[in-house]
């Protein structure tokens, strides 16, 4: 529900709809998606309000150390702010898994959900409901490829747009 369908050129919302296989199906019906607030570097999450057979609910996708406390690494501008309720024990369970992961080439994305409109609860409990690890390997030709500019004296630069800078 914090995947936009419409983003066709955005790889990690294209890959988890397609998981999922909400893109043209009739389950997507059973959600009434309230509002998003999308991705922005510097916040590292997707927020979303959805109702669901009068239930609502507020789900949230992004870097895993942003979605458990979106204080961690300094305070931003957005305008949810929370902490998943959990120890400290299992943060550093998800820290672990997470760089496991990383270390194995995947990019880790934390999904956390709080029952009722976020924007309009108090203090919203949040909850982790899982990491969706994704797997975007480098092409077989990519290190001649890199090989080969290195060779031409050209320096190779990857830009994600992960990142402010």
């Amino acid at each position: 529900m914090a995947s936009n369908p419409d983003k066709k050129d955005d790889p990690i919302d294209q890959a988890i709809l397609n998981a999922y296989g909400a893109k043209d199906t009739s389950d997507q019906a059973i959600f009434e998606r309230l509002y998003t607030i999308g991705f922005n570097p510097i916040v590292k999450r997707v927020v979303a309000c959805v109702n669901s057979n009068g239930r609502t609910f507020t789900i949230a996708k992004g870097l895993p150390a942003k979605i458990l406390d979106t204080s961690s690494g300094g305070t931003d501008d957005h305008e949810l702010q929370w902490k998943v309720e959990g120890s400290k024990a299992n943060f550093a369970m998800v820290a672990t898994v997470d760089k496991g992961l990383s270390t194995a080439g995947y990019k880790t994305l934390a999904v956390a959900v709080c029952e009722g409109d976020a924007r309009e609860l108090d203090n919203p409990e949040w909850k982790l409901v899982g990491l969706l690890p994704l797997l975007d390997p480098p092409r077989a030709d990519t290190a001649a490829t890199i090989n080969s500019l290195h060779y031409a004296n050209i320096s190779v630069k990857m830009i994600t747009g992960d990142h402010v800078k």
